[in-house]
């Protein structure tokens, strides 16, 4: 691949998005690569003002440091209107970051949104000189890089205070407090649509219940992800607040944390009242059946705008079962349109029979999808 792209026949006049991703490229590969393109433009066979790239994906390849310093001087300096990088799982260093900032700016600062960098072993030095050195940035993907530290916390003040900031990925990223902090306090001012913190483990139920503490009435935020943070009934209930005042959050993924009984009755009642959320994930959360019972009687039964419960893994038996199929009918019963898919994936238990019943039951008529896999241990 890189011998082709090296004598300039990769590209032809106007190429918009590229595609790389999943090709075992390493260093030399991806130099080839660049030194092509770079071949395209000074031949004249993309636009007169330099490439023509609006995005470019080379994710989950095997270039390191230099590779990527190859990708930022010989393509992302080249290509003026560029808006999208995929760097995932590559290897970046404080020259590459430095590389990679210094085209951005010089080329297409005025264009450029998306930066992907998740897996790439990053520094706290890194994550600072990348947000610092891109200004228009709208969506940062940091997921994987465990420094946690004085970079995110940088990463979390620049990002969150620029208007038109929307996106913003430090998933499993070993997330400090101090840098949790700053996340809540910029989140007050900030217009960002989607935050995912999950997987950082050591935030708990303080870190958690601050955030949601700080998002203001009317906020826009529309995806959060919560799953594996180390929240519990505390946590759950300042979440359930947050769902009762937002008129915007589509998603929220509680997936992984210890949230009993009382967290479970908080976000039911707040969920089964919500008139945007479409999409709660609460699998792996350990509730019982008596959670089971409160979302089959607050969320099942009586929610409207929902189309997707994920009670995967929660520990329901029969109870609760029972407590799914009597939803079933009451929703059947007010008369509620909209097909609202429950997934159910639980270990064998007393309770697979009226699941099955209610799968059976959810299909002839009722407006509700019940996905199963009842598997052994």
């Amino acid at each position: 691949m890189g011998d082709t792209w090296a004598r300039g026949e990769g590209c032809g006049a106007q190429l918009l998005d590229l595609d790389l991703s999943l090709n075992s490229l390493k260093d030399e590969g991806i130099i080839a690569i660049a030194e092509g393109l770079q071949t395209c433009y000074h031949l004249g066979k993309n636009t007169s003002t330099g490439g023509s790239l609006r995005t470019l994906n080379l994710g989950q390849n095997e270039f390191g440091p230099t590779g990527a310093k190859a990708v930022a001087e010989k393509i992302v300096a080249n290509n003026h209107r560029l808006t999208k990088l995929d760097l995932l799982s590559s290897r970046i260093d404080h020259g590459a970051a430095e590389a990679l900032g210094k085209a951005i700016r010089g080329s297409c600062a005025r264009w450029f949104e998306e930066l992907i960098v998740a897996d790439c072993y990053l520094s706290n030095d890194c994550v600072e000189l990348l947000v610092r050195g891109i200004p228009g940035l709208r969506s940062f993907d940091l997921g994987f890089n465990p420094s946690g530290g004085p970079g995110f916390v940088a990463v979390a003040e620049l990002l969150l205070s620029r208007k038109g900031f929307r996106s913003l990925n430090v998933e499993n990223c070993n997330i400090s407090a101090e840098c949790a902090a700053t996340i809540s306090a910029g989140l007050a001012k900030s217009s960002l649509l989607t935050l995912n913190l999950s997987g950082n483990k050591t935030l708990g139920d303080g870190a958690v219940s601050a955030l949601l503490s700080s998002i203001p009435l009317y906020h826009p935020l529309e995806q959060l992800n919560l799953k594996e943070c180390g929240m519990g009934d505390f946590g759950a209930r300042a979440l359930a607040k947050f769902i009762m005042r937002s008129s915007h959050i589509l998603l929220v993924t509680v997936s992984g944390n210890r949230i009993n009984v009382a967290g479970i009755r908080a976000l039911a009642l707040a969920v089964g009242n919500s008139l945007s959320l479409q999409s709660l994930d609460l699998s792996k959360t350990r509730c019982g059946d008596e959670g089971a019972i409160l979302l089959a009687d607050n969320v099942v039964a009586r929610n409207r705008s929902l189309d997707r419960l994920d009670i995967s893994d929660i520990l329901m038996e029969e109870n609760g079962a029972r407590a799914l199929v009597r939803a079933v009918e009451e929703r059947k019963g007010r008369g509620i349109s909209r097909v609202l898919t429950v997934a159910v994936y639980e270990k064998k238990h007393e309770g697979e029979q009226i699941l099955n019943e209610a799968k059976i039951a959810a299909g002839s008529g009722v407006n509700l999808e019940i996905m199963m896999h009842i598997y052994d241990d």
